[in-house]
């Protein structure tokens, strides 16, 4: 693997190279950017790269490199509010404000079931209602038709629960895939 990483470097520096219009003399060309690969330092014919594969690596939590480095923070990072950074990236929040976590709204009675409201949902993230009928036996099992379900627009959102009982316990799980 760090042989093809360094031979994929080698090729994209020799692109930022021509991009940036690099003559080997022109003083105003020695560096480039590129996202995901990282610096170049232009030296004639023998380039300086830092390679950034990195970025695409996760810790040990599964939080990627490259959205801990956007946000600037690291996996146990707290805003103040309880909610590790590698958690705000799976509800994808926003883990430097504190209160940017997926919480349950409200639970109310309806004639159909029982909606469960919660926020904020992501349009890239995949939600699941959960329930037990007791908290104290048995564990939590998926509502009907409430498995993965993606939105496509963000915001407060809304899960039924159409198995109707004198009494539920709910949870909103949050998947970043299916």
């Amino acid at each position: 693997m760090r042989v093809i990483r360094y031979a994929i470097a080698a090729l994209l520096a020799g692109t930022l190279a021509a991009r940036a219009g690099d003559t080997g003399t022109d003083p105003a060309h020695k560096y480039a950017w590129d996202e995901n690969v990282g610096w170049l330092k232009f030296k004639g014919t023998s380039p300086d790269y830092g390679v950034r594969s990195m970025a695409f690596y996760t810790q040990p939590k599964g939080t990627p490199n490259w959205w801990l480095d956007y946000h600037g923070v690291n996996e146990d990072y707290d805003a103040g509010d309880d909610v590790p950074a590698s958690d705000k990236y799976v509800m994808d929040t926003d883990p430097n404000v504190a209160g940017d976590y997926l919480r349950i709204t409200s639970i109310s009675n309806a004639p159909t079931g029982t909606d469960v409201a919660f926020t904020p949902a992501s349009t890239r993230r995949y939600y699941t209602l959960t329930r037990r009928d007791d908290l104290t036996q048995g564990g939590w099992s998926s509502v009907a038709d409430q498995v993965s379900v993606q939105y496509g627009i963000a915001g407060e959102k809304t899960m039924q629960d159409t198995n109707v009982a004198s009494q539920a316990f709910y949870t909103v799980e949050v998947a970043v895939a299916p």
